[in-house]
């Protein structure tokens, strides 16, 4: 009774004001004012946070003591903020813009929480909503999937993937058709960044973005996004090779330069907690198996953190080609000049270190590497 009395206040108070269009500056509240009820906040700290080269930073923070809490900023352009709170791993994301803005929050259940104010963020609650069946039906399907595993019935293993696949490939064609009817919106780039940056080719990808409106290039997702395609740039097929050096397994310096010209290299990017990477490994080793002696090498490059792991996955899955990490993870340097946003990640080197293929593996990599070598 107590919350659904709160949140009929908070709608009635929504209604004196009319917020501006979006991404537009209210002339009355040059920047934000964000007034925040909360469900289920405890009683220990509230922050406003952005996120940062994968870490979460703090912009405002307040003491729970009692509601409404009130932040106040400005921004020079919309931004994509989160609140959560002590003790929880619970982010609430919200579009910032210029705005009064008043948000109910709920920290046991985000998806109650109710935003007012803000123009990006309804086109945000828009995007997601119309996504919302396709993300259903692959938690549905990814239940399934792990229920056929447990029975070891790979033929309706491999049907779910294949509906799976099919529901991705849907998702992608709404991400493309939100892209094209929102280019002025600011959570436009934000869409390409976290749904279609690593499901597009790299022409694709530079296509989007230069049909974006020019105000967008302020936005942090596209100075992001052109960053790292300035670096796919260097590393696309066709390209020779950006050397790796690395310490190797008994960390001592590594180059991948060392093993370029004598065979053809595969590059493989990988850790011993990426599940799909460990599933994909029986497959390289049989590769490594038949074509090593023909003359095909790899190097695998970890995104490991935890040297003991790191070396333990490679004695357990029998990876008994060469090895370098920093043991940085996603700060690896490697990872940093190759563009890697996802792993497993493969490059394949011919002879004369030309990059000839990317993110090939199973089936597709052992045919490629059959035709050079067989």
């Amino acid at each position: 009774m107590k919350k659904t009395l709160l949140i009929l206040s908070l709608f009635l108070a929504l209604n004196f004001f009319t917020p501006p269009a979006e991404g537009q500056t209210n002339n009355i509240n040059p920047g934000f004012v964000l007034t925040l009820s909360a469900e289920n906040a405890g009683s220990d700290w509230v922050y406003l946070s952005k996120r940062k080269n994968a870490e979460m930073v703090n912009i405002d923070s307040s003491e729970v003591k009692v509601f409404p809490i009130v932040f106040k900023g400005k921004l020079d352009i919309p931004e994509l903020l989160y609140l959560r709170i002590t003790g929880s791993n619970s982010l609430i994301p919200v579009f910032i813009e210029n705005a009064e803005i008043k948000i109910f929050a709920d920290f046991d259940d985000p998806t109650l929480t109710k935003v007012e104010g803000s123009q990006v963020h309804k086109k945000l609650e828009a995007y997601n909503s119309g996504l919302s069946s396709m993300g259903a039906e692959k938690d549905s399907l990814l239940k399934e999937y792990r229920a056929a595993n447990k029975a070891e019935d790979s033929k309706k293993a491999d049907e779910i993937v294949l509906k799976y696949e099919e529901i991705e490939k849907a998702e992608l064609d709404y991400n493309r058709n939100f892209v094209l009817q929102n280019k002025a919106s600011f959570v436009t780039p934000y869409v390409i960044r976290r749904s279609m940056f690593n499901s597009v080719g790299l022409e694709e990808l530079k296509s989007i973005i230069a049909t974006l409106d020019k105000d967008l290039g302020q936005s942090e997702y596209v100075i992001d996004m052109n960053e790292k395609i300035a670096i796919l740039e260097k590393v696309k097929v066709g390209r020779k090779f950006t050397d790796i050096v690395l310490p190797g397994e008994d960390g001592q310096e590594m180059k991948l330069s060392s093993f370029v010209g004598q065979n053809i290299v595969l590059i493989d990017f990988w850790a011993s907690w990426c599940g799909p990477c460990r599933r994909e490994n029986p497959n390289v080793v049989k590769l490594y198996q038949d074509y090593h002696a023909k003359g095909f090498d790899i190097v695998g490059v970890s995104l490991d953190t935890d040297e003991t792991g790191w070396k333990k996955a490679i004695q357990t899955d029998n990876l008994t080609w060469h090895h370098m990490s920093d043991l940085k993870g996603w700060k690896s340097k490697a990872a940093s000049l190759y563009g890697v946003n996802g792993i497993p990640h493969t490059v394949l080197l011919d002879r004369d270190g030309i990059i000839i293929a990317k993110d090939l593996r199973g089936d597709e990599l052992r045919a490629l590497v059959a035709k050079l070598l067989d």
